[in-house]
């Protein structure tokens, strides 16, 4: 089964966009089927376990780093100094129309947000590492980012932001291969929230 955890305080604004996504991906038809969906004020050790035996595992939070309103979707590869390896960089458009496409491009950069003042310890990259160390399993991750606008204390997603999470709901269901299914969306119910897992 995959896992998609969703990370972000939920009182700063576009920090909260992990939340949102994951709240939006409740409302597809069968996702509890192919997905645990976590939602984490930040990334901590006890989320190591269950990302060890999840499927693949996609993160989404929001960067100070990227222009408000830029979604990027990437693969994750571990690497020996702790940055983050893009191995997969694709467009929006790549993403929906299907062309999915490995990009041969190694360029390393850093966790998006290791100089922002609303960084989290544990990023990604630490928890694929420490479930690799402690369970002998490192599945697969994805980064699910976008470009926050406001980090402010606020409970909305700036309008830059909030006009992504659909693309970004249709990104990670394309990637667990719920796209395209004709999967109707339904009542976000069933939702599995840990705040502080």
């Amino acid at each position: 089964m995959w896992m998609v955890v969703g990370f972000g305080n939920s009182l700063r604004s576009d920090d909260c966009f992990g939340a949102e996504v994951c709240k939006a991906l409740t409302a597809h038809q069968g996702i509890e089927n192919f997905a645990e969906i976590v939602i984490a004020h930040q990334l901590t050790p006890e989320l190591v376990e269950l990302v060890s035996q999840a499927a693949g595992v996609i993160f989404v939070d929001a960067s100070s780093d990227l222009a408000p309103g830029q979604l990027q979707f990437i693969a994750l590869s571990e690497t020996v100094d702790g940055t983050l390896d893009r191995t997969l960089h694709q467009t929006l458009d790549q993403a929906l129309d299907g062309t999915l496409a490995e990009i041969p491009d190694q360029t390393k950069v850093n966790n998006p947000r290791a100089n922002s003042p609303f960084s989290h310890h544990y990023t990604p990259q630490t928890v694929l590492t420490e479930s690799g160390k402690l369970y002998g399993r490192t599945p697969q991750g994805w980064l699910c980012t976008v470009g926050g606008q406001h980090f402010e204390l606020g409970e909305e997603l700036s309008p830059p932001v909030k006009a992504t999470v659909t693309q970004a709901v249709q990104l990670i269901l394309k990637r667990i291969g719920l796209c395209g299914s004709n999967q109707k969306a339904r009542p976000a119910e069933r939702l599995k929230s840990r705040a502080q897992v």
